[in-house]
């Protein structure tokens, strides 16, 4: 019985051993197999990639060809391959003298799609009106995809490229403007608003309708263009978005950049910012008045105006209150046209917290500032000591008293 165990014993190791050499034969055997299909694959990859390079180099050959059917054959085979050999080949041939190839290199370079549009694009603009429309033509068989890359083109210094694109546009997505990136064709829509047809700028102006609030804030920046077309539409286009725009937080924002602009060396810049903040009205107020004491005589007059036009009793708002400490220190300036623009206003405002830094303008140098200020001590108070400042402070610190 132990003899029988101990055969048994051996047999079990045997079996065990030898499946174990089984297995790893099999698993080297399907190694070598897997090692021999890659190494097949990688060489039918290299032989279809120098394949399509032979088939790419014979086809542009081919285009030389003076038979048209060879011609055809090989643009059939770019068609088939976005390789920018093919796209520069075929874009070529869109004014090809033979226009049976001039067709099917639009309908091919269609075919290639996406990738051909930035070689297509600017061929709308060339001077060969043939160009122009196979290129339009291509563009337009690309389809939707083309749309983002011709709202992007609007903007594009050649007038070709930008008024086929729009028209495209039109074709391809009819609601293109509903679209987020359509706020890269505000810059387009302005200049439509200097175009002699009437009709061209209203429609420009429904266009930024469409567009929305988006465009609100480039409009507000329009408003201050030295063409007065395009600030006027900026503003009719403003209204027709948001009737209380004027009220927005963005117009509020847009105060300081338009009060900077009335300092412009362009008098219809100028003209222009006036008249947006005189739009904006009472949200301009606290600003303008803040600055009634900067820039030169011919600025501070302007700013005096606009609050004129916004609000002619500006002066006894609280705005103008806030800003009497201001106006004081501004009376040490050492520039005289700020210090001439202080009296002013605190002439305007007659608070008499001003009283009695207005006296000490009486020893000012600047003739200007000195005769203002004893207008408006006379406006002030009542009283006329006329240039005696000494009068002036015995009746103030009699007053005091």
């Amino acid at each position: 019985m132990r003899k029988r165990g101990t055969v048994l014993r051996s047999n079990k190791v045997l079996m065990f051993i030898l499946t174990l050499l089984l297995s790893w034969t099999l698993i080297l055997l399907l190694a070598s197999i897997f090692s021999c299909k890659r190494r097949e694959n990688q060489k039918k990859t290299q032989n279809s990639e120098d394949s399509v390079a032979g088939t790419l180099e014979t086809a542009l050959a081919d285009l030389d060809s003076d038979d048209t059917i060879v011609r055809i054959k090989a643009i059939k085979i770019l068609g088939e391959h976005d390789e920018p050999e093919s796209i520069a080949a075929l874009t070529t041939l869109l004014g090809d003298k033979n226009q049976a190839i001039q067709e099917y290199a639009v309908i091919n370079i269609a075919k290639i799609g996406e990738p051909a549009l930035n070689s297509l694009i600017p061929l709308m603009g060339a001077r060969d009106f043939t160009i122009r429309k196979n290129a339009v033509n291509a563009i337009m068989s690309v389809g939707e995809v083309a749309v983002e890359p011709l709202i992007a083109s609007l903007t594009d210094k050649n007038r070709g490229v930008s008024l086929n694109s729009e028209n495209l546009l039109a074709k391809l997505d009819p609601s293109w403007l509903s679209r987020e990136s359509a706020v890269k064709a505000v810059p387009f829509l302005l200049r439509k608003f200097t175009d002699e047809d009437v009709m061209v700028r209203d429609k420009a102006m429904e266009a930024f309708v469409i567009l929305g609030e988006p465009a609100v804030d480039l409009l507000i920046d329009a408003l201050v263009d030295e063409n007065w077309l395009i600030s006027d539409y900026a503003g009719r286009s403003l209204v027709k978005i948001d009737l209380y725009w004027i009220r927005s937080e963005k117009a509020r924002r847009a105060v300081p950049k338009l009060i900077a602009a009335l300092k412009d060396k362009n008098i219809d810049v100028r003209q222009n910012a006036s008249r947006a903040l005189s739009r904006i009205g009472p949200q301009s107020v606290d600003g303008l008045i803040a600055v009634l004491t900067e820039g030169d005589w011919a600025f501070q007059k302007n700013i005096r105006w606009i609050l004129n036009q916004i609000d002619e009793f500006w002066y006894m708002s609280d705005h103008a209150k806030k800003h009497v400490p201001s106006f004081i220190e501004a009376l040490k300036s050492d520039n005289p046209g700020v210090r001439l623009g202080a009296v002013i206003a605190l002439t305007k405002i007659k608070d008499e917290r001003a009283v009695a830094p207005l006296i000490q303008i009486l020893d000012d140098d600047f003739v200007f500032a000195k005769a203002s200020a004893i207008d408006a001590l006379k406006e002030m108070t009542g009283e006329d000591f006329g240039r005696d400042k000494s009068k002036w402070l015995s009746w103030f610190e009699a007053r005091q008293r």
